[in-house]
This record gives C-alpha cells, structure tokens and sequence, in this order.
C-alpha cells in the first residue's frame, strides 16, 4: 500500500485507488473477459427444481439452516435450488460442484444469508503476506458458498516448469490473444 487516498481509500502502485494504475504489461491480469460469454451473454436462467424450505430450512434468522442447504444441494442434480425471500443462517460452507446447478434468491433484499462467523473459525487457513504478515488465505480464495469441481469450463490457466537450464518458474496465462507472462524466467 503506498497511502491513503481520500477519507478511506488506500491505494497501491500497481492498481491505485479505482484502477488508474494498472497497465495491462504489468504483472496484475486483464479479468475484463471474465463472467458469462466474457461478460457479453445474459447469465442462463435453469428452472427451479428445488426450494431449500422443501428440506428443512425456516430462514428466520435464527435456526442454523446449513444442513438444509446442504440436502437441497445434493438432491439437485441441475437447475435452481430456490432460497425464497427470508433470512437464512448458514454456519458452515455450501459446495456448488456440478455444472448447472445455482442457488437463486428473490431478491438482494428479500433472500439473505447470513454469516455470524468468519471462514477462518470455520475452517482455519492460515498464511503470510510476502512481507511475513499473518494473514487467511480466504482474503484471496474461497468463501462459504464455494464454486468447484470439474464444471465444463476451460482452463484460464496454467502453471510451467521452467525451460531447461533455468532456475525459477514463472506463472502464465492465456488471454484471449494468446499466452501473456507474468514474470519472466530467472
């Protein structure tokens, strides 16, 4: 972080307060294309197949409904599991790990999910920034309602071993115009 920038905005070098840094040559990638036919698309509408209240959710605020969630996951195999309008409390992860298969709400203010722990209590995955700082590793990946698996997609990305006689490995990816390096090789 390199300052403050307004009342409560901080900055970087390589991105700045809204963007005004970043240079698509730097080592920061170009998630423009990201989203449904590169953000271009509508998102698909499935049909609903499910309702988490059919398995047991209340979605009073109170109840722990993440069992519920759970079964009207697993009992979907495509389509929408409905969240109708309520407040749902789910205390631990839900995993979407099938292709097709989406939780749709009501509304943002009408279907919530609430949260009263940190994924941190619920599964600890601990690390340290490059500056040796504790951090959780959930600052960059995961959350309590996780996407995973083998979806149908295609890889945006790729690992390489360095070229023989190098010593390091660098990270690349493909964007739409092709292979872009990340780092270069040491």
């Amino acid at each position: 972080m390199t300052g403050s920038v307004g009342a409560d905005r901080v900055g970087s070098r390589l991105w700045g307060a809204a963007g005004e840094a970043w240079d698509p040559a730097g080592p920061l990638g170009d998630f423009s294309f990201a989203g449904c036919g590169c953000g271009e698309r509508p998102l698909p509408q499935p049909p609903v197949v499910a309702d988490v209240r059919q398995f047991g959710a209340l979605g009073d605020g109170r109840a722990d409904d993440t069992a519920a969630f759970r079964r009207a996951i697993a009992a979907t195999a495509a389509g929408a599991v409905l969240v109708p309008a309520g407040r749902y409390l789910i205390r631990d992860r839900l995993l979407l790990d099938r292709p097709g298969l989406v939780l749709r709400g009501e509304g943002p203010a009408r279907s919530i999910l609430l949260f009263d722990r940190t994924l941190s209590d619920v599964e600890p995955h601990w690390g340290a920034t490059m500056t040796g700082q504790r951090t959780s590793h959930y600052s960059w990946s995961g959350g309590f309602v996780c996407i995973r698996g083998d979806l149908g997609l295609r890889p945006g990305a790729a690992i390489s071993a360095p070229p023989p006689g190098r010593a390091s490995a660098a990270c690349r990816w493909r964007n739409w115009a092709g292979w872009r390096w990340a780092s270069g090789w040491a």
